[in-house]
């Protein structure tokens, strides 16, 4: 899937025989009208590392971590590159 994002150039280690076993959170779409496009954060191609302040590297780290969105009424997000941001549930 990373031709997809032939454009954003330090994804390119990624296909390298070295890394391209490493597991990484890739942001491949931000839907038009989302909160995640109106607080302009973040773009498709980011390398999410953190959510709710639990680092992620699989979907299901993700889910893990979202569950504690039900408690707190809220998700935050951080990419590697250190771009954060926590929106409302509501």
């Amino acid at each position: 899937h990373l031709e997809y994002f032939e454009h954003l150039t330090f994804l390119h280690s990624f296909v390298l025989n070295k890394n391209k076993h490493k597991k990484v959170l890739i942001v491949t779409k931000i839907m038009p009208g989302s909160v995640m496009e109106k607080v302009n954060c973040f773009y498709e191609g980011a390398l999410l590392s953190t959510v709710n302040g639990k680092k992620v590297r699989t979907l299901a780290d993700v889910r893990a971590a979202l569950k504690e969105s039900g408690k707190t009424g809220f998700i935050a997000l951080e990419t590697k590159e250190k771009i954060a941001t926590a929106v409302g549930l509501d």
